[in-house]
């Protein structure tokens, strides 16, 4: 029997030995197969395989559950498949049918020289077109809506009843007729547009075009009538697609927008104003016309005008729409 030790948890051989002799197997097969399950060798032989009736496997611990074999598929991309195999080849016909060969004649006649061959040619050598370089505009992309729109908006009434005024009106004993309204600001009326094509503003031209496109952008085509001057802005005329001349007129219910350098080339300052510019001025002011002029020339070089009217800009990539607020206030005026 085994010995006793500390640890109560382990089993002698002995103990192994009188555990496997009580086992009731019926034959030395199956006490062979019982051996070698544990590990040990039946008078050095290997088990032989036992038939029993139930479906039963006996396994050696040396070996190791092997995993089930799947068979790895072919990764096709969707949408697409295998080609189908080639057909069988026709058999060709027992039949051959006899033919003959008719070889070309190697002499073959010159066509005529062309006469224009022999003239005096001369070969144009393609010139590459000329790199057109950017250009900024000096309203840049990104400024110029709300520069416009601050330059031009206008003052309409609105939908909106103003209670201050209608309280004032009250406490003074008034009954008004109609509900008075608090006004709005809108770019419904669009502008007149006079661009200078002088020749002091040769250098700006392109930026005229620019601005043009700029402001039938931001109001639309039909808000916009296109007026072209020569020094003179109140001779300015509008060129249909016809190529036919209008004058301009004046139009009390809309701005009027005008990109010039009013003649100074920026060579002098504070120089007094030419008289068709103070006609022109006086004209528009007598007629309560906004006025607003954009001057590519910094303010030291602008003329001595009248009063506050017409509105000075700058026309350069650093105004904002800020500064010309500031200076247009409210909004304009103009006829309903």
């Amino acid at each position: 029997m085994a010995q006793n030790h500390g640890n109560k948890g382990d089993i002698g051989l002995s103990d192994l030995l009188t555990s496997l002799s009580d086992l009731p197997w019926q034959n030395e097969q199956q006490a062979q197969a019982i051996f070698h399950a544990l590990g040990f060798n039946w008078r050095n032989a290997p088990p032989e395989r036992i038939e029993s009736n139930k479906a039963k496997k006996i396994f050696d611990r040396n070996h190791y559950r092997q995993p089930a074999s799947t068979r790895s598929q072919a990764n096709h991309a969707k949408g697409f498949s295998a080609q189908p195999p080639p057909k069988e080849p026709v058999e060709l016909p027992q039949t051959i049918l006899t033919t003959e060969l008719i070889p070309l004649s190697t002499s073959t006649a010159s066509p005529e020289r062309p006469a224009w061959l022999d003239g005096e040619n001369v070969f144009l050598n393609p010139e590459p077109s000329p790199i057109k370089l950017a250009r900024a505009n000096l309203f840049p992309t990104l400024t110029h809506r709300g520069i416009l729109s601050a330059a031009l908006r206008v003052r309409k009434p609105g939908k909106e009843a103003d209670i201050p005024r209608i309280v004032q009106q009250v406490i003074k004993g008034q009954i008004p007729k109609d509900i008075p309204t608090r006004d709005c600001i809108s770019l419904e009326r669009g502008c007149q547009l006079l661009l200078d094509f002088s020749d002091s503003m040769v250098p700006f031209w392109e930026d005229l075009s620019a601005l043009a496109n700029q402001l039938q952008n931001l109001l639309g085509t039909e808000r916009v009538n296109i007026f072209e001057f020569d020094q003179d802005p109140a001779a300015s005329k509008h060129w249909d697609e016809s190529g036919n001349a209008k004058d301009w007129q004046v139009d009390l219910t809309r701005p009027i927008l005008i990109a010039s350098d009013m003649g100074i080339s920026g060579q002098r300052t504070k120089w007094p104003l030419t008289e068709v510019w103070r006609g022109f001025i006086q004209q528009c002011t007598e007629k309560k016309l906004p006025l607003i002029v954009l001057l590519p020339w910094q303010e030291t070089h602008w003329p001595e005008q009248i009063g506050n009217h017409p509105v000075l800009i700058h026309w350069n990539p650093h105004t904002t729409a800020t500064m010309i607020k500031k200076l247009v206030g409210a909004g304009h005026q103009v006829k309903q």
